[in-house]
């Protein structure tokens, strides 16, 4: 969650009331809260803040925890350092400008989750969007904190989320951030044979700035579907194995299936890969799709060598899909 599951890098050295500990779960601040925390700083130094300061601080952020610190930090350390002088309006303006131009963790990912879900950022960036608490993309860009509820709307968390990632996408920049790009990998149990084929491949681009995600990424004691829903939610690709198995599986159909085609109707790409034959040309979600060796044969037909061949063309291209994102 962008600045509550993670806080990270909030203040530059030495003791500091705006300093929060990494990975802090926190609600929003209320402007109660950003005034008593800032009483701190007063208390300890004698610079006070201005009403209608810590009134802008709380409009720009609604709250959000690592932004009121952050813009504490630069208030006292960069735009008024070791000094009584009153902290006024024109002072929040000045923080603000600094810290939407600047490079840090925190912007990071909320750039990576705005591209995990651009259509509906662009959407509710562009104009009014009505807020729909069963919208699979809204519900996450909420967990996230990159979207909040207004009235009956969804709009951007904050005023500064709001000119971040409208520079954002004015500059078209939202696919050329280079951030590492997650396949997840849907499968049967029954088919780790194939899974074990593929990922031997798929290591291999693994420098490319690319994970791979599968269900052996769960530790032990995690709630793995809780595990499998949140590496959907954050992967650019799914690759699915498709096979008897597969069209088989309960959870695989009930669960995997309809959270991957609610990713792909934010951007994400799929991949099936026909592994074993099957009545995959019935399921009209995959019959929609390319799918995988392209002639529609199914890998279990071929000999090793050809199959060796069809692994290397199918990564080639998942290469190169996700190098086109």
């Amino acid at each position: 969650m962008i600045g509550i599951r993670n806080i990270t890098q909030i203040t530059i050295g030495g003791v500091s009331p705006f300093n929060i500990a990494d990975h802090v779960a926190l609600p929003p601040f209320t402007l109660n809260n950003i005034r008593d925390l800032y009483a701190q700083y007063t208390h300890e130094t004698h610079q006070p803040f201005s009403d209608e300061a810590i009134q802008k601080v709380f409009e720009e952020t609604q709250g959000q925890p690592w932004l009121v610190n952050r813009l504490g930090s630069i208030l006292t350390l960069q735009v008024k350092p070791k000094t009584t002088d009153e902290i006024k309006l024109s002072d929040i303006e000045k923080a603000i400008q600094i810290v939407i131009n600047e490079k840090n963790v925190h912007f990071d990912y909320l750039f990576e989750k705005a591209i995990l879900y651009q259509k509906t950022v662009e959407s509710i960036l562009s104009r009014e969007v009505k807020y729909l608490p069963y919208d699979n993309a809204q519900s996450w860009l909420i967990q996230y904190g990159v979207i909040r509820k207004s009235d009956q709307h969804a709009v951007i968390a904050n005023p500064i989320y709001q000119k971040i990632l409208s520079s954002l996408l004015s500059t078209k920049m939202f696919n050329s951030q280079k951030f590492k790009k997650k396949i997840f990998i849907s499968y049967c149990h029954d088919d780790r044979q194939w899974l074990d084929r593929l990922t031997f491949y798929l290591n291999q681009i693994k420098h490319q700035n690319i994970d791979i995600w599968f269900d052996d990424s769960i530790q032990t004691g995690t709630n793995w579907s809780v595990a499998i829903a949140d590496a959907i939610q954050t992967s650019h690709m799914t690759i699915c194995l498709i096979s008897p198995h597969f069209l088989n599986s309960e959870f695989i159909r009930e669960t995997e299936i309809p959270a991957i085609q609610a990713r792909q109707d934010e951007g994400m790409i799929v991949f099936p890969i026909l592994v074993e034959s099957c009545l995959w040309y019935l399921i009209d979600w995959l019959k929609k799709m390319q799918v995988y060796p392209k002639d529609n044969n199914f890998l279990s037909e071929f000999d090793e060598k050809e199959q060796k061949k069809q692994f290397i063309e199918m990564v080639t291209e998942i290469s190169q899909l996700l190098s086109s994102e």
